[in-house]
């Protein structure tokens, strides 16, 4: 992300310093780093939905979803919300 991020930020700044990360961190990966790093800073907005927020799934499929991720990486991986 920081390579990415060095060749973006010129551009972006040049086109008014707008940039959307419409995106969902899976573990601790560059949008979970991402993120982070503009809940820390006043020059970022940030927001994180849930899905019962969105409506982008079901109950049911979420529950489905996670009945799925404890068979495949467990419990403590299928609950975690973070």
């Amino acid at each position: 992300m920081k390579r990415r991020c060095a060749y973006l930020t010129p551009i972006v700044t040049e086109n008014g310093d707008w940039a959307l990360f419409i995106t969902a961190a899976r573990g601790r990966n560059h949008a979970k780093s991402t993120l982070d790093m503009a809940q820390t800073r006043q020059d970022w907005f940030s927001e994180v939905l849930r899905v019962n927020v969105t409506g982008a799934m079901s109950e049911a499929a979420v529950e489905q979803q996670r009945v799925e991720y404890t068979g495949i990486f467990g419990k403590e991986a299928a609950d975690d919300r973070k």
